[in-house]
């Protein structure tokens, strides 16, 4: 299950984005890496766990928000066909994309998903500066 949920380093930065969408799970202390699983649901702006403290959201639920909030169409992950790794690209509404430029790919679908919402989240801090 663990794998449905963003990392917490992305959670983190998310949070700094102003992500704050219905969460049933978090980051706590003392061991932010876990999760901790929660019979009520949660908004990073109701929390008290301070800034190391942070809801976690599902990785759909985090590209979905991508889609609308910050104009970015879609996150696509792929099969790369010869080499049997995976890759990543992103498609603005405005028609423009980027294309994930590692050239052997990632090894596992998890860790493409991985390097395309940290993509996102570079994105979004580079156009907030």
């Amino acid at each position: 299950m663990e794998k449905e949920f963003v990392t917490y380093e992305q959670a983190l930065a998310l949070k700094e984005l102003e992500f704050d969408e219905v969460c049933f799970a978090s980051f706590f202390t003392p061991n932010l890496c876990s999760l901790k699983y929660t019979a009520t649901i949660k908004k990073n702006s109701t929390l008290a766990m301070g800034k190391d403290g942070c809801t976690a959201p599902l990785k759909q639920q985090v590209l979905r928000w991508f889609r609308e909030k910050h104009n970015i169409l879609n996150g696509c992950i792929f099969a790369m066909d010869v080499s049997h790794t995976y890759s990543w690209d992103i498609t603005f509404k405005s028609n423009e994309w980027i294309k994930d430029n590692t050239l052997l790919g990632y090894l596992t679908y998890e860790e493409a998903e991985n390097a395309c919402i940290d993509k996102l989240i570079e994105i979004v801090k580079e156009s907030k500066s």
